[in-house]
């Protein structure tokens, strides 16, 4: 199980509020593409780096690239700990 504590929760819903505003289609660009701006998506927006993995180990769990797979969560109006942990991928830390 994976887990995220309560300020990175914060830090990663603003970042995909910051996604889904972008309006890209993100299941159009290279999962490897998608690696490198949620890299720097994350360091901009403070995120821990146990955060980015448990990110990038959720998008691959759901065969979606990391940007695809936040805006999917964004997209059905939930956020990350909600959607992730509903699949048992993510497991909330206080």
């Amino acid at each position: 199980m994976l887990g995220i504590d309560v300020q990175n929760q914060g830090l990663v819903n603003q970042m995909i509020q910051h996604v889904n505003q972008l309006g890209i289609d993100y299941a159009k660009l290279d999962i490897s593409v998608q690696e490198q701006i949620l890299d720097d998506m994350t360091k901009r927006y403070g995120i821990s780096e146990q955060a980015r993995v448990a990110l990038k180990t959720a998008a691959m769990a759901n065969e979606k690239g990391p940007l695809d797979y936040l805006a999917t969560i964004a997209k059905i109006g939930t956020d990350v700990v909600g959607a992730a942990g509903g699949l048992g991928l993510l497991g909330e830390k206080k």
